[in-house]
């Protein structure tokens, strides 16, 4: 027997051999869905349509338990799971916050936020800064992926080419070496000719360096020349975007900066900004004013400013608000410089291996044919 969702004038879970039985029990209901435990973290997408519905359904008068019932009936399955078992905890007692908590697949960021929405009671506004935040976030992870499509494709198709060459070229090579009586080589060619007698292991190691490529694409770019700047510089944008909008919502909502900090800082993650947060904050109770908390050299000028002129001009929720409109504009600057150069750079880095794989075979040839014409005179 396995478990359901099933979605009609009430939701509720059952046991059922198959959805299809769980119908014929349920012939009212609109749809079934599969009940599983969730092992699958919520992606950046997940977050900004869920925050978006949940938004426009409270501010449209519905309770929060009637949105809920709103994502589980509109939702995929595995969304459908994870907020069924946050509106189970609601109805039985718990905060939403704490219910969120309670999810793993849910970031931490995402619970804080909901946490001061509820204790300011701007739960829509809340929601709806956070759509905007895992909105800009999805778009940025959307074009730098299928900006990464091409260097993907071209790093195979060079590992290709290397183990073909290993597998059939150096081989043929080495055997017109011997049948020439040429039998002395340079030290790169002897690795080539090492690396050829042990072409299952070397396919091995290509496969698993491609694979953990794959798997820490992101951090390979960080350390690339060029890019890895870009890359910084759009890790630090999107921090303040997102530092700017929560302390937009928290300040709004009446909560003090050191515990708005405690909402943002967790979800920074450029470790200097991080650190420079962090010591603002401990600086906060000794310091005479906002600004002179902020006052730390690894904090970005852009940032000290908004402090200044906002804790000056008592709007410094506005001030924050204006950040984060003004940081979605450089985020998509740096989107762009990331999409144009990294094409370019990576085909440079693997024209050059490939010259190098060329190259060295090229060499070894003539180096073979020379000896052998000089043997003739």
């Amino acid at each position: 027997m396995a478990e359901f969702l099933v979605i009609g004038k009430t939701i509720k879970k059952i046991q059922a051999g198959s959805a299809q039985e769980a119908l014929r029990l349920n012939p009212d209901a609109l749809s079934v869905i599969p009940y599983k435990k969730v092992n699958k973290k919520l992606t950046p997408l997940d977050l900004a349509l869920v925050a978006n519905d949940l938004e426009v359904m409270l501010t449209s008068g519905l309770s929060l338990t009637e949105a809920l019932e709103g994502i589980i009936s509109s939702k995929s399955g595995y969304i459908a799971n994870i907020f069924y078992d946050v509106r189970s905890d609601i109805l039985a007692g718990s905060t939403f916050s704490s219910a969120l908590a309670k999810r793993p697949e849910i970031p931490k960021l995402f619970v804080d936020s909901v946490k001061a929405g509820e204790e300011s009671g701007k739960l829509p506004q809340v929601l709806k800064t956070l759509a905007a935040y895992y909105r800009t976030t999805a778009d940025v992870h959307s074009k730098i992926g299928l900006a990464l499509i091409m260097p993907i494709a071209t790093i195979i198709a060079t590992a290709v080419v290397f183990l073909y060459m290993l597998y059939s070229l150096f081989p043929q090579l080495r055997s017109f070496a011997r049948d020439a009586g040429v039998t002395h080589f340079s030290g790169v060619t002897n690795f080539f000719f090492m690396l050829s007698n042990n072409i299952a292991v070397v396919a091995i190691v290509v496969v698993f360096l491609l694979l953990l490529f794959i798997k820490n694409k992101d951090a390979v770019m960080r350390k690339l020349p060029v890019i890895g700047k870009t890359y910084a510089l759009l890790d630090l944008h999107m921090d303040i975007f997102l530092l700017a909008s929560v302390m937009n919502l928290t300040l709004t909502s009446g909560i003090r900066v050191p515990q708005a900090l405690d909402y943002v800082i967790p979800g920074i993650r450029v470790p200097k900004l991080k650190k420079a947060l962090e010591k603002a904050k401990e600086r906060i109770n000794r310091a005479t004013s906002i600004t002179d908390a902020f006052f730390v050299p690894e904090i970005p000028g852009m940032l000290r400013n908004v402090v200044i002129v906002g804790e000056r001009s008592g709007k410094l929720a506005e001030m924050f608000e204006r950040l984060a409109s003004s940081m979605v504009a450089n985020i998509d600057y740096d989107t762009k410089m990331v999409e144009n150069s990294m094409p370019i750079a990576m085909t440079l880095i693997l024209g050059i291996v490939v010259f190098g794989l060329l190259g060295t075979f090229y060499f070894t040839y003539f180096s073979i044919i020379a000896k052998v014409m000089g043997g003739l005179k």
